[in-house]
């Protein structure tokens, strides 16, 4: 009787020792979803927002990130992956887009057209796309708007002119509520970036060139500067864009907090 006793308490015991951390737990349940379905077990049941939150409740996650989690998830979705158009460039300098989703109360043609109304009239945008759902926007050629945002008196720090395009993309949640999207192409700002980088790293290789000669082991010296420069310009491309999505990500955060 003591050994079976025992036996039914070392799980729990060793349970109590274990610890696992957000990633593993992440892991486990992934691998065990695999596990299930290569061996012919049920399917997966269906959860409701409140079922995930009370679970995620369970192990220690805060309701604002889970929350957050559903809206970018279902985002997904609702309104499909951010396209990228140049997916090699991406993998080697990072994403140019900064998007932000949020759900917000209201009808979908009323939640477009508030959001719409604040891109054209703070922020100095012209629609280059728009249909139900999907808009697209670039800075206003206009000159009285080109005007506007050389002197800006009003203060109003035109953020989103910078991006090559702002995309808006907006679908139903419920009956009550919409999912929006918002992203930002910061394309034309790591182009010239890495324009700058690639004209600097020319001109200084030339130089070096001019001064060492042409013998064998200046060759290579040039090659290892090239190297050498080539890495220092990919790290700060990278983190320079970094920064840029974070502020317009926030720039972006604050367009729709106006809606609230």
């Amino acid at each position: 009787m003591k050994s079976a006793e025992r036996d039914a308490a070392a799980p729990s015991e060793e349970s109590s020792r274990a610890r696992y951390s957000a990633d593993e737990l992440e892991q486990v349940v992934r691998r065990a979803a695999e596990l299930q379905s290569q061996s012919g077990g049920a399917e997966p049941a269906a959860f409701s927002e409140q079922d995930v939150l009370r679970i995620a409740a369970d192990v220690g996650i805060s309701v604002e990130h889970v929350r957050e989690a559903l809206v970018e998830v279902r985002s997904q979705d609702l309104l499909g992956e951010v396209l990228d158009e140049d997916p090699l460039m991406s993998r080697i300098f990072s994403s140019p887009v900064a998007s932000v989703s949020r759900r917000l109360p209201g009808e979908r043609e009323s939640v477009q057209a508030r959001i719409e109304s604040l891109l054209e009239q703070e922020q100095s945008l012209q629609p280059v796309r728009r249909t139900a759902g999907l808009s697209v926007w670039e800075p206003s050629g206009d000159l009285g708007d080109v005007v506007e945002r050389l002197v800006d008196f009003g203060g109003r720090q035109f953020k989103l002119v910078e991006a090559e395009h702002v995309s808006l993309n907006v679908a139903n949640w419920d009956r009550d509520n919409v999912i929006v999207r918002l992203s930002a192409d910061l394309r034309e700002k790591r182009n010239e970036w890495i324009g700058w980088w690639a004209a600097g790293i020319g001109v200084g290789l030339f130089l070096l060139w001019g001064v060492l000669g042409s013998a064998l082991w200046a060759w290579l010296l040039l090659g290892v500067a090239g190297v050498a420069a080539t890495a220092v310009a990919l790290l700060d491309i990278r983190r320079s864009l970094r920064l840029k999505r974070h502020r317009f990500r926030l720039a972006l955060e604050g367009l729709l907090d106006r809606l609230n």
